[in-house]
């Protein structure tokens, strides 16, 4: 189940195992955040080819948790092919990130069984980066936050951390992803003897403001 780790401090924490699986675009996906028009969640895919599929005015971003193979994109989304993918595919591995652009048609072959953590959003400048946290290293929200950010998740791809905030130490193991609300203080210390993985998602305001009406 999901804890809170201290009332009104703004921070949310949840791991993956305790969300329920739905369906999505016929993938299996567990919705672990969702805040106005933007979700964030993991998806599974099975050795194979998916169905295309469109996400409409949404931007996807795409970090590969497990499996290997690639993404194909159509060629009347040639237009808004965002310029880090290659044309018409892009193969993904272990710490590949995929974007999505708004409108843009695609399938995804897997070469075996694949999971993603998967952030769909209409805000503006969404990001996704990986940090490698070294044993005994620490990292404070001033390292890890963005200045534009609206909402900011952090998950824990692999090994584990420490969570530092007002009141006890909480422990995050792998598939752990927590919700941060702008401004709250924390760190993220490694105290295990092995590397840990954290995946930094974040996003902006909502595209369709008020601000940002002609």
């Amino acid at each position: 189940m999901w804890h809170l780790i201290q009332d009104h401090s703004g921070l949310l924490v949840k791991n993956v195992k305790d969300v329920t699986f739905s369906i999505w675009k016929q993938w299996l996906y567990k919705s672990v955040f969702q805040q106005d028009q933007l979700d964030l969640g993991i998806a599974e895919l099975s050795t194979g080819r998916s169905d295309p599929s469109s996400h409409g005015a949404e931007t996807t971003l795409y970090y590969v948790i497990d499996g290997r193979g690639r993404f194909i994109f159509s060629p009347d989304a040639a237009a808004h092919q965002p310029a880090n993918l290659d044309g018409e595919s892009q193969p993904f591995a272990i710490g590949t990130f995929i974007k999505v652009a708004p409108c843009q048609t695609y399938r995804v072959e897997c070469a075996g069984p694949s999971m993603f953590l998967v952030l769909r959003t209409l805000h503006r400048f969404p990001q996704m980066e990986a940090h490698a946290v070294r044993p005994g290293q620490s990292l404070s929200d001033r390292m890890l936050a963005h200045p534009q950010a609206a909402c900011e998740y952090r998950y824990v791809a692999s090994g584990e951390l420490q969570l530092l905030s007002d009141g006890p130490p909480i422990k995050l193991s792998a598939g752990t992803a927590i919700q941060i609300e702008p401004g709250i203080r924390y760190s993220l210390a490694n105290t295990a003897p092995r590397w840990a993985q954290l995946v930094v998602a974040s996003a902006g305001s909502i595209q369709q403001s008020a601000a940002d009406s002609p």
